[in-house]
Order: C-alpha cells, then structure tokens, then sequence
C-alpha cells in the first residue's frame, strides 16, 4: 500500500470501499399505478479499512499521530491480483492498535474516501538496465548484494560495511518517476544517503517505487542488514 508516495508495506488484511447509491423519493399523484417512485440520489463511499504489522518506522508512526491533522492523501492498493491496483484520496478516521501480550504489535487504519474509487490495469515499466546498484555515505561501492538485478527481481538483500551509517541507492528506469524512501530520485542518480541500522546484524527496509502517470505503481524492496566487515578506507 502506498500513502501518497511514500511506500507503507505488505498488509495483512484490506477491505476496500464500497460504493452505495441513495435514493430520492420522486413519488407523485400520476406515478404509474399509484406505484411508488425512487430515483438515483447520492452515491455514498464506505469506509476503507487495512491492517498492517507495525515495524516501529515513520512511515507507520505517522499512521497514529496523522488522525489529528485531518488531511487528505492520496491511497493506493497494488492489489495481489498481478496488474491491478485501486486508489482514491480520503482522511484517516482512526488508527487502532493491537498489542497482544505474546504475539505481533498490529495496526488497523480506517479511511474515509472523498472520491470514488481508480481501477488501473497498466502496470508501469519499472527499474531498466543497469537497474540499481549500491554505495555507502561515504560513496564506497556495496557490491554484496542478492540477487543478481535484472527484470522481475522485486526484493534485494544487501549487507552494509561494520561502519556504515547510511545507504545511497542509485536506481534507473526508462519512464515513470522513482520514488526512495518516499523521495523523488532522478534515473541514474543516487539518493541521499539513507539512515540504517548501525546494531550488527540490524535490518533496515527500504522502498522503492517507480510510478508511470495513470499505471499500476511497480514496487521493489531493500532489506539492508548491518555487517561485520569495515568497509576499504
């Protein structure tokens, strides 16, 4: 799901909402057979409801504290059904939280959409040769990295030197804008250096989106674990 632009994660559970139209009574003295008469009236939206494990990052603090500005965003679902997505623009109505005592701390957002629902069914291109590649804060080159980048690989692992801070991540894609960590970043360019873990063995979970106008976003993730090896200088 993706909030805006901003990448949010996999999620456990979503209802989508559901349109309803009203109705208006137009009934009169000459209706037909004294039957009588309603017409179409407003269309009201229901309530939009994910839940998601919450991974103590910000972009699922601000699921909680975002209730209280009452802004509108932009929702986008990249639906498990391969090539789909729906999006409509909608304020938070409430955040729940689930903290079993012995089990995962969970997460459940209702929405109330403010437009009616966007099907899409293009997907857009995604990353393009030579796809992306790795450097740390001080633009040395991580090149410990699975799998191979090519078409179709959605999810790299990487492991960052013992006394790495941070992560650029330069990607490339024909058309669309790339979006790192909710950040634009141009093709062929690198992000700003990215805050990980710096605890060995630490992940830190990165996203990228590269997003084509009116096309199913194409979403990709970064899982960077802290390593054990100082990096060459």
């Amino acid at each position: 799901m993706i909030r805006n632009t901003t990448l949010i994660g996999e999620l456990v559970d979503v209802t989508v909402p559901t349109p309803t139209v009203g109705e208006i009574d137009a009934t009169s003295y000459d209706s037909p057979d004294m039957i009588e008469q309603v017409i179409a009236g407003w269309i009201k939206m229901g309530e939009a409801k994910f839940t998601l494990n919450y991974l103590a990052i910000t972009a699922h603090d601000d699921l909680l504290e975002d209730v209280y500005d009452r802004a509108t965003d932009l929702w986008t679902f990249v639906l498990p059904t391969a090539g789909r997505s729906i999006s409509f623009s909608g304020f938070i109505k409430s955040s729940e939280e689930k903290i079993p005592l012995k089990e995962g701390h969970q997460i459940t957002v209702t929405v109330t959409p403010q437009t009616k629902v966007t099907r899409v069914s293009t997907v857009s291109g995604g990353l393009t040769t030579p796809w992306i590649t790795f450097k740390n804060q001080a633009d040395e080159s991580i090149t410990n990295f699975t799998p191979t980048a090519g078409a179709g690989i959605d999810e790299y692992f990487v492991t960052s030197f013992s006394d790495d801070t941070g992560i650029k991540i330069t990607p490339t894609a024909a058309a669309g804008t790339i979006y790192v960590n909710g950040t634009i970043v141009v093709s062929g360019a690198a992000s700003a250096a990215i805050t990980i873990g710096t605890a060995t063995g630490s992940i830190t979970n990165i996203p990228i989106v590269v997003w084509e106008s009116a096309k199913v976003p194409k979403v990709y993730w970064v899982r960077v674990t802290h390593g054990t090896v100082a990096s060459p200088t």
